[in-house]
């Protein structure tokens, strides 16, 4: 890096410094990256980012199964509803934001 003023390396430049850190401390070998990127971009952010990682876990596990269980049960209703009563009109427009939902 030329231009050691410029922001767009700031975080490049404080990365490097606190890997030069952990190495300096524990030598190369036993230098650890989570250690240098925690220090590097702190607390906070590295919070937010584990929180969205548990947050996107759920929502592929858990929220999946909940969507589609809303999905079936939703579609068993309306089967039981067009029996019960042949001739109304049926509405598409719920089971097809369900779909795109789980898409």
């Amino acid at each position: 890096v030329d231009d050691d003023q410029n922001l767009e390396y700031m975080p490049y430049q404080r990365f490097k410094q606190c890997w030069k850190e952990q190495v300096q401390a524990r030598g190369f070998a036993n230098a650890s990256l989570v250690v240098a990127l925690y220090r590097t971009i702190g607390f906070k952010a590295c919070a937010a980012m584990v929180s969205a990682v548990v947050l996107e876990m759920f929502l592929q596990m858990i929220g999946m199964v909940i969507a589609l269980d809303t999905l079936l049960s939703y579609l068993e209703r309306e089967s039981a509803r067009v029996q019960e009563h042949p001739g109304q009109p049926r509405s598409y427009l719920e089971p097809s934001l369900m779909v795109i939902s789980l898409i």
